[in-house]
């Protein structure tokens, strides 16, 4: 017979779904540059790695102390992917 168990699983059964793409790659990870924008310059915090701004400021919160009343002032700018 030609063709992978699951090829004829699907002709036998007819609706089962498309397996997982092995294309289908995990989302990106960029580096941060954290900054807190308390004053007039802002003050260089760190980097972090993340795949978006969002979690990249709530890793920066966690691994640099930053409490959760303070983490509204902490802006991130991306700078570059990081390759895995």
């Amino acid at each position: 017979m030609k063709g992978s168990d699951w090829e004829r699983q699907r002709l036998i059964i007819g609706t089962m779904p498309e397996p997982p793409s092995a294309s289908i790659a995990a989302a990106p990870l960029y580096e941060w540059r954290i900054i807190r924008l308390r004053g007039t310059p802002g003050t260089f915090v760190g980097y972090v790695n993340a795949p978006d701004q969002e979690q990249a400021i709530q890793k920066a919160a966690e691994n640099f102390g930053i409490v959760e009343e303070d983490r509204w002032q902490l802006g991130a700018y991306k700078v570059r992917e990081v390759q895995p």
